[in-house]
């Protein structure tokens, strides 16, 4: 369970009880995803630097977390999305500075999204 979880499940008790880490995680993925892509679809700057910010600070704590010696998860995925984290703070720097398409940080969010949906459904 990453800090950002942790954090909404101590300040909003009614979804502390009723949400499973792993849909709190896709729930924010979902939410960000939306902002970024309403804002790609919009060519509202301000916006996207806002979802960008806020992407990044979703992966930071994801690496975080993954880089912690409490994570369960196999090594090899670990790498992977620890990779996958890094991507994502390097190209948001390219989409601020030089102006790269920012559609792959969607991209790589819905197959987040889309991953952790098939893992909360097995």
């Amino acid at each position: 369970m990453n800090a950002i979880i942790q954090a909404r499940m101590g300040y909003d008790p009614k979804t502390a009880v009723s949400r499973h880490p792993r849909s709190m995680e896709r729930l924010l993925f979902g939410q960000i995803t939306s902002r970024l892509s309403r804002a790609i679809a919009a060519t509202d700057r301000k916006a996207l630097i806002e979802a960008l910010h806020d992407n990044r600070k979703l992966w930071t704590t994801i690496a975080v977390d993954i880089a912690s010696d409490g994570n369960g998860l196999p090594d090899q995925l670990r790498g992977q999305i620890f990779y996958l984290a890094e991507f994502t703070q390097h190209h948001s720097s390219l989409v601020l500075k030089e102006g790269a398409d920012p559609q792959v940080l969607v991209d790589i969010n819905r197959a987040v999204i889309a991953g952790l949906s098939s893992e909360a459904a097995a």
